[in-house]
């Protein structure tokens, strides 16, 4: 068999798990930047800590590879032990990650925390189930590998070929975790800069892991090859010597680090950018200019803009949804940024539509604390998850939390009459109109008739028009 080179061996190794462990501090700070950004500061840090689980079982299992490959076979079995109990209590990650984020869930929101005890127990469950089955698996060949390399005989049952079947299953999961990017191209979401940042973040993670689990396994191979040349004798040929491992080691150490602090200061400087640009990327509102009508429409533009556009929308109808989320942000975007259109937004839920009236009212109660177009937004983009239910209450409250939208108003405005009574009035205001359905829009108060066989992009075109009538005339008239 020919020689495998122990410096193959200890850069393949080493460079593997440098990418792991870079693309777990990548996934844990986008993690950990986007409850920073929801305001769960507990929670932020629980993502941020639990990347030391990982850090520390990779470090230690390096440490092992060290001594494999610089003859310092008095230490390797003391350094197998230490990292065969690291990865023993990393078998039990995600059971202190499931305590940490019930824990924190209940500190950032006690009334309703994020992560309640009895939603974390089966998937955790799970997830430590194959987390310890695999650990165990890694314990055991570490364990075998030392032996073989001391001079002991070559176990029946032979641990290097399960190993390799669980880095192969873990490569195919980071290669399909790459596939999250694709998620930002998503016509029909909404996404803020952070959400996005957390999906890139998501699919370098994945890439890493990916090349870094495949270095790793290539790195198990050569070290099974390498022991079974032993034949039962320790292994004492190894060419690299204490000195040159030691070297490499402190740049281990310095890339790193360096890689780290770079990555963290990124993350953190792209949420600030986000916090600054998240207004503007909402379709809802394009960071123009926002009030409120007299009867609590919601209006975007310049308050004394000349042309009025109102919406006669329905939360839980499909063309609304469509407009909201594909069109609303190019719908008149020159004319409203001049100041010489303004749009409101009217309620007028249809009656067949069971849930779009609980939707209107909860819009409602989010604008009492200036959060409407948020929630508008996000009720369109979750439609799908909402709209079928036969009581969407609870999803309209964990939204509010989701959003920040203070549970004691958000929950005081939905049982007060006032504000289904104002919904019923918008609906009144529609029908006076005689509104063919949903999306209609009036210009000026004047209806824009549906094209027979039309569509909503027929209904914008035809509003377009009229609106550009106007401003050629110099009227504000119909």
């Amino acid at each position: 068999m020919r020689s495998v080179s122990p410096l193959t061996i200890l850069n393949r190794a080493q460079l593997g798990l440098l990418l792991i462990m870079v693309g777990n501090i990548l996934y844990s700070c986008g993690a950990s930047a986007e409850q920073f950004v929801a305001g769960r500061n507990s929670l932020g840090l629980v993502w941020l800590l639990q990347v030391g689980f990982a850090v520390a079982a990779a470090h230690f299992t390096r440490q092992w590879i060290i001594a494999t490959a610089t003859s310092e076979l008095g230490k390797l079995e003391q350094i197998a032990q230490s990292a065969i109990s690291v990865w023993n209590i990393y078998a039990y990650s995600p059971v202190f990650m499931a305590i940490a984020l019930v824990i924190a869930s209940n500190i950032d929101q006690p009334a309703a925390p994020l992560f309640p005890l009895v939603n974390v127990i089966v998937p955790f469950g799970i997830l430590f189930a194959l987390v310890r089955t695999f650990t165990q698996t890694v314990s055991r060949w570490i364990e075998q590998r030392t032996q073989v390399l001391r001079g002991g005989s070559e176990p029946e049952q032979n641990s290097t070929a399960l190993l390799q079947k669980w880095l192969t299953a873990l490569a195919v999961l980071h290669g399909l975790t790459v596939l999250t990017l694709f998620n930002s191209f998503d016509p029909t979401a909404i996404h803020t800069q952070v959400e996005i940042i957390n999906n890139v973040l998501t699919s370098v993670y994945g890439a890493l892991g990916l090349t870094g689990i495949l270095g790793v396994k290539r790195a198990v191979a050569l070290i099974g090859a390498r022991t079974a040349e032993a034949h039962g004798e320790p292994v004492s040929a190894w060419t690299i010597p204490p000195q040159s491992s030691k070297r490499r080691s402190k740049g281990w150490t310095i890339v790193l680090s360096s890689v780290a602090a770079l990555l963290l200061a990124a993350v953190f400087g792209l949420v600030v950018l986000g916090q600054k640009v998240q207004a503007e990327e909402r379709p809802g509102s394009l960071g123009l200019p926002t009030s409120v009508t007299a009867n609590g429409e919601q209006i975007y533009g310049h308050p004394d803009a000349p042309i009025t556009v109102t919406e006669y929308a329905d939360f839980q109808c499909p063309g609304c949804q469509w407009f909201a989320t594909s069109e609303r942000h190019r719908f008149l975007k020159s004319e409203i940024r001049s100041g010489k259109v303004k749009v409101v937004f009217a309620d007028f839920p249809l009656a067949f539509h069971n849930n779009a009236v609980p939707a209107a009212i909860a819009a409602r109660c989010a604008a009492k604390v200036e959060q409407f177009w948020v929630y508008h937004d996000a009720l369109y983009v979750e439609q799908d998850k909402w709209a079928r239910m036969d009581d969407p209450s609870s999803f309209f409250l964990r939204l509010a939390r989701r959003l920040k939208v203070p549970e004691k108003d958000f929950l005081e405005c939905l049982h007060n009459p006032t504000t289904l009574t104002q919904v019923e009035r918008s609906v009144k205001r529609g029908e006076a109109l005689d509104l063919p359905g949903t999306p209609s829009f009036a210009v000026n108060g004047k209806v824009v008739p549906w094209k027979e066989d039309g569509d909503v992009q027929d209904t914008l075109t035809s509003v377009e028009q009229v609106v550009h009538s106007l401003l050629e005339r110099g009227s504000n008239g119909p």
